[in-house]
């Protein structure tokens, strides 16, 4: 960063005892082990901090729509910066969209995919396959 840039994480203190947030991290990185709670509270912050910056622009633009763009693993199960978002006021309609490549695409399961979010969008993994 530049001298003279300013970063503006999240207000301390966060949530960090989500625990079904908790499990997901620790299964992405192969199980906790030394060092790796840093990691998770990074995580956190980097949620929070998105969160927060959604909410700083909701508070002043309330009858605009906001779309904002992250990986599924922020979103998906209405973890990460979804639910550091519902901490900052529970009465935002949030809609949660997970997209992704599904190997069940010509015959999904929704079962499967239906506590991803409010809407799932699948792709062919055979499209992405072809541009590789």
């Amino acid at each position: 960063l530049p001298k003279n840039s300013k970063v503006n994480f999240a207000k301390l203190p966060l949530d960090t005892v989500n625990i079904l947030y908790f499990k997901k991290f620790s299964d992405l990185m192969g199980g906790m082990h030394a060092g790796s709670n840093n990691i998770y509270y990074a995580q956190t912050l980097w949620d929070a901090t998105m969160a927060e910056s959604i909410y700083k622009y909701w508070k002043k633009h309330k009858h605009n729509k906001i779309l904002h763009l992250n990986g599924r693993f922020h979103t998906d199960n209405r973890l990460g910066t979804y639910t550091q978002l519902t901490l900052k006021n529970k009465r935002l309609n949030i809609q949660n969209i997970s997209c992704f490549a599904a190997e069940d695409f010509k015959n999904p399961d929704w079962s499967q995919y239906e506590l991803l979010g409010n809407y799932i969008i699948i792709t062919d993994p055979e499209i992405a396959k072809s541009f590789q």
